[in-house]
C-alpha cells in the first residue's frame, strides 16, 4: 500500500489519540452527570430526573452534580422554579451545575421525516460529544434515551456509565409489527401495503437494533422503569436490568378528597331533572403515541350513547397535557380542530384543554374527576395511571405495557398473590371496551362499588411512592459508586 494512502489514516489515529488524552485529562473526580437535554419539559421522565438528583444530593454529600440540558433560553433559576411549581420538588442549588447544549435542536424528530430512529441515534451522539467536550464527569448517567452517549462517555471519556431506561429506542414488537405489515403511527400504510418497502424497513430496524445492542454493552448499571421495559432491554441488550419503578407523587395525591361522588349525589338530591356531572380526565404530554385522537373518539361515542339512551348525565373530557415544543403545539391545534369540527365538542361544555398547568391546578382537576382515561399502547410504565389511582380517580387504561404488567393488571402476580388481588382499575384494548367500561362505571356501579375500587387503587399506589423510589435508587447507586470509585 503506497505511503501516501496511509498518511490520512495515520493522521486520523494521531488526532483520535490526542483527543482521547485531552478529554480524559479534563475528567473531574467526584462528579455525577445526568444527560437530560429536555430537563425543562416537566413530564414523567423529568420527575424521575429531579427526584433522583434530590435523593442523591441528600445521600451523597461528597458528590457534585451536573445536568446536561439544551434549554438555552432558560436560566437555572427558571428551570428549578418550574420544577418546584409543576412537581412540588425543591432542588438544592449548591453542588449543582447546568451545562447548556446548543446542539440539542439536532434531536428534534421534525428534522428527520425519514429514517428518524437512526438519525436521532446519531444526533444524540453529536449532542453527547458537545456535552463530553464541555465537561467530562467521573460518572455519567443517561436518563433521557440517547444510547450512543453511553459508548461515547465510556470509551472516549473514561467515565463510569449507567442509565435509567424509560422506553427502549426499538423493541421486538416494533420489528414484529413491520414484519406482519400492520399499519401504526410509526409504520405508515404506504409501507405496510408494500412487500418491498416492508423488507427494506425490516433491514433498517435490525440495523438500529444492532446499534442499540452495542450501546447497551457500555452501560455498567442499567435500570428499567418497569417489567415491560426490563423484558425488552433483557432481549435487546442480553443483560438483566434492575427494575426501579419511577417515583409517583402519591403522598400528596393520597391526601386529596375526591369530590366526584359528591357532585353526583348533590345533583341527584337537589334537582331530579338536572343533569348529573361526570368529569373524565386525561393526563399526559401531547405526543402521538399517547393517542389523544382516540380519546376524543371514545368520549364522543360515550356522549352519543348517553344521549341515545336518554341517560341524564352530562360528561366532560378534560385534557391536561404538556407541550414540549412547536410540534406538540401544532398537534394540539389539530386535536382541537378535530374535536370541534368532526365531533361537535364545545369547549367549556364537553371538553376543556388544560395545557402546561402547574401542579396545584392539576390537583384541583383530579379531585373533581370521576374517571381517568389512558390510551397509549405499550406505555413503558404509566405514571399518570398511578397518579390517577392515588387521587381517587377510577382509571381506565390500555391493556398493555406497564398498566397491564405492573399497575392495574395482575399478569406478574403469583398464584398466591392472586388470592389477594383487588380490583384497582380497568383495562381496555378496543374503543368498544373503553366505552362499555366507562358506561359501566357511570351508570351501573353504585357508590360503594366505586369506593371499593378507589380504596384498592390507593393501597396499590403506595408501592410506587417517592420514598420507595429514593430507597431503591440510592441503594443501587451507592453500591455502584463504591464499586467504581477512582482511587
Amino acid at each position: 500500500m503506497p505511503f501516501s494512502i496511509l498518511i490520512p489514516f495515520i493522521i486520523s489515529l494521531i488526532f483520535i489519540y490526542f483527543l482521547f488524552l485531552y478529554i480524559r485529562k479534563k475528567r473531574i473526580s467526584d462528579t455525577f452527570a445526568f444527560f437530560h437535554p429536555y430537563c425543562d419539559a416537566c413530564g414523567g421522565g423529568e420527575r424521575v430526573l429531579w427526584l433522583a438528583l434530590n435523593a442523591m444530593h441528600e445521600n451523597f454529600p461528597d458528590l457534585n452534580f451536573i445536568v446536561y440540558t439544551g434549554d438555552i433560553d432558560r436560566t437555572p433559576q427558571e428551570i428549578l422554579g418550574k420544577v418546584n411549581s409543576r412537581f412540588g420538588i425543591s432542588v438544592p442549588t449548591n453542588r449543582l451545575q447546568f451545562i447548556f447544549l446548543r446542539s440539542r435542536w439536532l434531536l428534534e424528530a421534525k428534522n428527520y421525516p425519514r429514517f428518524t430512529l437512526i438519525a436521532q441515534l446519531f444526533a444524540g451522539l453529536i449532542v453527547g460529544f458537545e456535552a463530553l467536550w464541555r465537561f467530562c464527569p467521573e460518572w455519567f448517567m443517561d436518563t433521557t434515551g440517547c444510547p450512543l452517549t453511553l459508548p461515547l462517555f465510556y470509551w472516549l471519556g473514561g467515565a463510569k456509565t449507567l442509565c435509567y431506561v424509560h422506553y427502549p429506542t426499538i423493541t421486538t414488537e416494533m420489528i414484529q409489527l413491520v414484519d406482519s405489515r400492520t399499519p401504526t403511527y410509526n409504520n405508515s400504510s404506504s409501507i405496510s401495503s408494500s412487500f418491498f418497502l416492508t423488507k427494506l424497513k425490516l433491514i433498517y430496524y435490525r440495523i438500529v437494533a444492532l446499534i442499540y445492542k452495542s450501546c447497551g454493552g457500555c452501560s455498567q448499571l442499567t435500570m428499567a422503569n418497569g417489567s415491560w421495559t426490563a423484558s425488552h432491554i433483557e432481549k435487546l441488550w442480553s443483560i438483566k436490568p434492575k427494575i426501579v419503578f419511577p417515583p409517583c407523587n402519591v403522598e400528596r395525591l393520597l391526601e386529596l378528597e375526591n369530590n366526584s361522588e359528591c357532585k353526583l349525589e348533590n345533583n341527584r338530591e337537589n334537582n331530579e331533572e338536572k343533569k348529573f356531572e361526570v368529569s373524565i380526565i386525561s393526563v399526559g404530554q401531547i405526543r402521538p403515541e399517547k393517542n389523544h385522537l382516540e380519546q376524543l373518539r371514545i368520549f364522543a361515542y360515550v356522549r352519543r350513547l348517553l344521549l341515545e339512551q336518554k341517560i341524564n348525565i352530562n360528561v366532560k373530557l378534560i385534557i391536561a397535557g404538556g407541550c414540549r415544543n412547536e410540534e406538540d403545539t401544532k398537534r394540539v391545534e389539530f386535536l382541537q380542530n378535530y374535536a370541534k369540527k368532526h365531533l361537535g365538542m364545545k369547549v367549556g361544555d364537553e371538553i376543556d384543554w388544560e395545557l402546561n398547568i402547574d401542579f396545584e391546578r392539576l390537583l384541583d382537576l383530579m379531585k373533581n374527576s370521576l374517571i381517568g382515561l389512558h390510551t397509549m399502547w405499550n406505555e413503558h410504565f404509566g405514571i399518570s395511571v398511578v397518579e390517577g389511582m392515588a387521587a381517587g380517580v377510577i382509571m381506565v387504561a390500555h391493556n398493555s405495557g406497564g398498566p397491564a404488567l405492573d399497575i392495574i393488571g395482575n399478569e406478574n402476580l403469583t398464584k398466591v398473590d392472586e388470592e389477594y388481588f383487588e380490583k384497582c382499575g380497568f383495562l381496555a384494548s378496543t374503543r368498544e371496551e373503553y366505552v362499555n367500561i366507562i358506561l359501566k362505571i357511570i351508570t351501573k356501579m353504585n357508590v360503594q362499588d366505586r369506593k371499593d375500587i378507589r380504596e384498592a387503587a390507593r393501597r396499590k399506589a403506595l408501592i410506587f411512592s417517592d420514598k420507595f423510589f429514593e430507597i431503591k435508587f440510592c441503594n443501587l447507586i451507592g453500591a455502584f459508586l463504591t464499586e467504581t470509585k477512582e482511587t
